[in-house]
Formats: C-alpha cells, structure tokens, sequence
C-alpha cells in the first residue's frame, strides 16, 4: 500500500458525540426504572431530529422547532483556554478542542454555531444513538446521558459533551444546551487498504469459509460445542516455514478443518496440505505458536475441547503430534499463554477455561464475581515434550473457579521471572506475582483486579515511565450503564461489581512500583464495545502504543430490545 503524494482533508469515518439529555416525565409521582426505560425510548425522534439537523441543516419538513423549544437560554461554544495538547499521529490531523459558555442565544443560534466546527468533516452518511444513563430530577424532570455516533466506516472523529433540558411534551423538545468538547481527527493518509479476497485467493475452498459469519455457520454445522453462533475460535501466527513472512494458523468450528495459510512472496496465502497442517476438525478455541524444544523451530500448540494438543514444527511448515495435555474435567480450554516461569531455559504453557459444559450452559453465581467456573491450569516444560500439571504446586490453584477467557505473562515487578494476569468474565480478574516459580495472587492489594466482563489483556508501557502497564477488553453496555446506575437499581445489595459490567475498558497504569490505578476514564479508553480482546502495539511507528480491539456480538433482526 502506498501513500499520496499529498495531504487529504478527508474526515475520518466516525464521529461521536457524547451527551447529558434532561427530559420531562409523561407521569407525575414516584418514577421506576421501567418508566425510565420508556422515557428513554421517547428521546429518539428528537434525538434523530438533532443529530440529522447537525448532519445537514434544519429544513422547511422539520425546522429547529421540532426539536428544540425556541425559548431555550442556549450558552454559545467559544473555544476555552485550557484545550488540551493535541499529539502528533501519522496520518492524522488532530484538534482536541475544550469550549467554555459563551453568551446565551436561541437554539437555533447554537445549533449553527455548533454546526460550524463541525463543519470541516463534512456529511455523514449513517448516525446512531446510545442511551447510557437514565436519572430522576427534581419533580418530574429525568436526565438521560446519550452518546451518538456518526460513522462512515468505523474509526472515531469527534466527542462532544453537552447538556440538554426537555420539557415533558410531546414530541420531546429540548430546552438548553452546553457544548464542552470537541475532538476532531482528521485523515491525511490512507490508513488500511481493504485486500481480504485477493489475498486468499489461492486459499481454495478456504476463501469461502472465511467470508461468512457465525449466522451463516450456525445453519450447516450442528450445535455441538455452540461455537458456529459464538465464533470462540483461536488464531496463531508465526514464520512456521521460515521463509521471513509470516503465517497464519486458524482454528475453526465443529466439522470444519483448521487451517494453516502459508503467506507468499506477493502477501497472498495458500492453504498448507491437510496431512501436515493440524487440520483438526474439532472445536479449536485457542492457538499457540511458540519454540517448546529449543530447536529454533516454531511449535504449535492447539487447544481441542479440554485438551492441549502439543505438534512439533520442523520449520518448513509441516506439524506432527508429540503430546496432548489433557484437564481433569471436559470443560474446553479457550486461550493460552507461554513463559519460562521457572527460569530453566523452557516454555512452559498456561491454559484457561471458560465455561463447564458450552458457553450458555454454564451459569455464573453469583453474577457479578462468579467462582463455578473450571480449573486453568499450568503445565510445566521437562523437555522432549513432556509436560506437567503443576498448578497447585505452583500456587495457581488459589481462587481457581473463575470463568477465565484470557491470560499473559509480563515480569511486571522487575524481579526477573514472568508474573501472570488473568482476565475474567462475570468477576474479579487476577494477578499473580511470581517469585522463583511460585505464585501469588496480589490483584486485590495491587489495585489490578478490576471486577467485570474480562475478555482480553495485554501488557505495555503506556505513559513511558519504564513500568509496565494493562489493557483490560471488557464489554461496555449502553443498556447495562442505562439499567444498572439507576438510583433504585439494587439498593443496599452491594452489587456493584453488577455495575462494573457494563463500563468498558481498564487501563491500569502502574502508577508507582507494584501499584495500578484505572485511567480509562482519562484516556478515554472505556467505550470499546463488546471488546473480546486487546492488543497494544505500535503499529505506526511512531514511538508510541497504539490499540488494536476486536469486538462485537450476535446480531439479531429484533430491533426493539435492550
């Protein structure tokens, strides 16, 4: 991919705006959450009249009235003088803008005015509203904290915070309003190029497979194992032939072969040969590729249902079986990680486990900091292939019920051996302190253990203080934000870690030697969606980590639920 010549003011594909709404009541008297709901839905029209009329402008079908009372005091935005420092970033253009009250004006003065710094971006295409919080007011008035994305193709543009007052009528009409910030993130490169199917051209039938999703699955495969609606599968990529590209190594559902897709001179893939590629028909939810036996060759490392399968690589592509690392229990393993923990010149494996039966089936209690989960569990490299369970001699049998999705190894104590992070769903996650190949559970002392829905974790130097840092994936929820922070939402139950569930991302910044602090909130990291993993990396070279997050869930045709 090659970059322009020059410059391109193009804007990039998301913009999104980040909003505090007050609304009046339809009802007078106490208010319950379920009436909240219902207010919340009723903010859509006027929602969508806001967010088409700073797209393209009030017209004469639905003039500012629709939405906005006329008698409104609306503070107009000037720029404030503490606007943050915008970074320097390839292929960007940055403004990170803070606006302080201006003088009051109509409404129809402040959506212009608005409208004027938006203006640069130029016209979105699609624009979608999330209600995160709904809260009552004095008498019958309710607050609502929307945020509403315009999207192109999918990276973010702008934030804006604002306050807007309703007055309870039909159609709901907004009253006031404050702008606060505004980022703007202009594309001057071209970014990613998208090149899917002339890549895996040559992959054969695997090209096919590759360009269908879970729904599609979920109506040829049986249900055995869940995985063609969840698409919990694993990937590895790694030089497995040695010819200086990298390969891919991809697990796949019930009934359908692995795949290992050897890149070619030109970036293209062909498919590997069945007989020497682990072409597993099983459920493959995790992948590893890493040198076990020290021969400089990469090794492949499958997790079939409850097994670790262990092949060796003899660095021209082709894989044979030497091992398999069985559970006590059936309960499938989902990812791994490696690292010499005991300091003998070997890798050794951790495996995770996320549910007993299939995903669906196990049911996590308590919700918010369930421990019904299966065992992870460690196994230790004795060289020639064989392995070890030494979980509980190892110490990592404390607490070891959870429902683990993810795990990594990073000498975050700079003691010299590899401690471990483990990223949990339905609870709290953990991190264990290695000291000579023994380990200890510190998350709770150590301010990492960040009670949620743990999907990912990845380990970098975020601030360059030479102390490594935690991105922890979670799932942020509009709805769940929406339900779980109303007033009445749980009183006096302690369930807190409920509400943790639905605020996205951690970052957890080792602030001072062996202590982390969550500054999600400060780097504007929690909004990542239904995030399943984490990865930092610094992908433009620019000195500084970056964040790649896959994220997502099923999709239905039902439009009208949470």
């Amino acid at each position: 991919m090659s970059a322009p010549t020059h410059a391109r003011w193009q804007a990039l594909p998301l913009v999104g705006l980040l909003a505090f709404w007050t609304f009046g009541s339809v009802a007078a008297g106490a208010q319950t959450g379920e009436r909240a709901e219902r207010l919340a839905n009723r903010t859509g029209p006027a929602l969508q009249a806001l967010v088409d009329d700073l797209r393209f402008g009030a017209s004469e079908e639905r003039p500012i009235e629709a939405w906005a009372a006329t008698d409104g005091a609306w503070p107009l935005p000037e720029l404030g003088a503490d606007a943050p420092p915008a970074p320097e970033a390839a292929g960007f253009d940055l403004q990170l803008l803070s606006f302080a009250a201006g003088e009051t004006a109509p409404a129809q003065a402040w959506l212009e005015s608005l409208r004027s710094h938006l203006a640069p971006l130029g016209p979105w295409p699609y624009a979608k509203t999330k209600t995160i919080l709904v809260t009552p007011l004095e008498g019958e008035r309710f607050a609502t904290r929307v945020r509403i994305e315009w999207t192109r193709s999918g990276a973010t543009d702008a934030v804006l915070h604002a306050t807007f007052t309703w007055d309870g009528q039909e159609p709901c009409r907004a009253l006031s309003g404050r702008a606060e910030t505004l980022s703007l993130a202009r594309r001057t490169a071209p970014l990613w190029e998208e090149r899917t199917k002339g890549l895996f051209a040559g992959a054969g039938e695997a090209r096919d497979w590759l360009s269908i999703g879970g729904r599609e699955w979920s109506t040829v495969l049986d249900d055995a194992g869940a995985t063609a609606w969840f698409g919990h599968q694993g990937m590895a990529v790694g030089d497995v032939n040695e010819d200086g590209r990298p390969d891919l190594y991809l697990g796949m559902p019930n009934g359908v072969p692995n795949l290992l897709l050897l890149q070619q001179p030109d970036g293209s893939v062909r498919r590997a040969p069945v007989e020497t590629s682990a072409a597993w028909y099983d459920d493959t939810k995790g992948a590893l590729l890493v040198d076990l036996d020290r021969d400089g060759h990469l090794d492949l490392v499958a997790a079939l249902h409850h097994v670790l399968v262990v092949h060796r690589g003899d660095g021209k592509g082709r894989f044979q079986v030497v091992s398999a690392l069985p559970a006590p229990t059936e309960a499938p393993f989902y990812s791994m990680a490696a690292a010499d923990v005991d300091l003998d010149g070997d890798l050794d494996l951790y495996g995770t486990r996320y549910v007993r039966n299939r995903y669906g089936d196990s049911i996590p209690i308590p919700l918010e900091d369930a421990r019904n989960g299966p065992s992870n569990h460690l196994f230790r490299n004795e060289g020639s292939f064989r392995f070890r369970d030494v979980t509980k001699a190892s110490g990592l049998d404390a607490s070891n019920q959870r429902f683990s999705l993810a795990a990594s190894f990073a000498d975050y104590d700079g003691d010299g051996d590899p401690d471990l992070y483990v990223a949990n769903d339905f609870g709290r996650n953990q991190l264990f302190r290695n000291d000579k190949g023994h380990f200890q559970d510190v998350a709770e002392t150590s301010g990492a253990e960040d009670q949620g829905a743990g999907m990912g974790v990845s380990w970098g130097d975020v601030d360059g203080d030479g102390r490594q840092d935690l991105l922890v994936s979670n799932m942020f929820s509009s709805a769940g934000r929406r339900i779980a922070f109303q007033e009445a939402f749980g009183a006096g139950a302690g369930l807190e870690g409920v509400r943790k569930h639905a605020l996205g991302n951690s970052l957890l910044v080792q602030s001072q030697p062996g202590r982390f602090a969550n500054r999600a909130d400060d780097w504007d990291l929690r909004m990542g969606r239904w995030a399943w993993g984490s990865l930092m990396l610094d992908w433009n070279g620019d000195g500084r980590l970056d964040i790649y997050a896959p994220n997502g869930f099923i999709t239905g045709p039902q439009k009208d639920d949470l």
